[in-house]
């Protein structure tokens, strides 16, 4: 399981005042700890509601020195119900000295607050793309796949310069550089018509053209 719910007014809950008052804000972090650690061995999916953890990991992640307060940490969360079983086993093929204790520890709470979000929002992030137009495309034999909304688009923001034409530089300098293809082919042609234009603006203004009235004396101005 990688994600569960976590309520913004869980501090109002009972069980977690409850908490609060016997075991202080570090029992309540704890806690919320404690969920992260049974959680990573949860499936995605399934009524499985238990993990195995080892006596070491949860002393160290819990915060906790001494094997009898980190007992006595969980008899308050059983009395609370936080979690719905505690209890200590040992894997048969090894001796107890050299198997160190492994917590069996069951809360049914977090089957019900899994979080299928994730997957929700990702399906839905597919749906809104299908519906978006698509974005340019350049075909194996490098000819543009536009639509005609996109070339006038272009042509009504940059106005100084020739689209179709800047288009098929655009397509001859893709030929020649192979190993630069673009994941966006629209960035990349906003971006070359924009300094195309640019260009061929201060280009038009240097030959005494004052764009897009006409031309003007060179000497206008002076």
């Amino acid at each position: 399981m990688r994600w569960f719910k976590h309520m913004t007014d869980s501090h109002r809950d009972e069980k977690i005042m409850s908490l609060c008052q016997l075991a202080g804000l570090d029992g309540v972090g704890r806690w919320w700890r404690l969920l992260e650690m049974v959680a990573e061995q949860l499936p995605d999916v399934g009524d499985r509601d238990w993990a195995l953890l080892p006596e070491k990991d949860l002393k160290e992640e819990l915060g906790f020195y001494h094997t009898h307060r980190l007992q006595k940490y969980f008899e308050i969360l059983e009395r609370l119900s936080l979690i719905s079983d505690v209890s200590i086993q040992n894997l048969p093929t090894m001796s107890a000295k050299s198997c160190p204790n492994l917590y069996r520890i069951s809360i049914k709470t977090l089957v019900k607050i899994r979080d299928y979000r994730p997957k929700k929002k990702k399906k839905e992030e597919e749906e809104r793309s299908r519906s978006r137009p698509s974005g340019a495309k350049l075909r194996p034999d490098f000819s543009w796949s536009l639509s005609e909304d996109q070339k006038q688009g272009w042509k009504s923001t940059y106005p100084h310069v020739d689209v179709e034409e800047e288009l098929s530089k655009m397509a001859q300098w893709a030929k020649a550089n192979p190993r630069r293809h673009k994941k966006n082919w629209d960035r990349f042609i906003n971006n070359w018509l924009k300094s195309s234009n640019e260009k061929r603006r201060k280009e038009k203004q240097f030959n005494g053209f004052d764009w897009p009235t006409g031309p003007r004396s060179p000497s206008a101005g002076h």
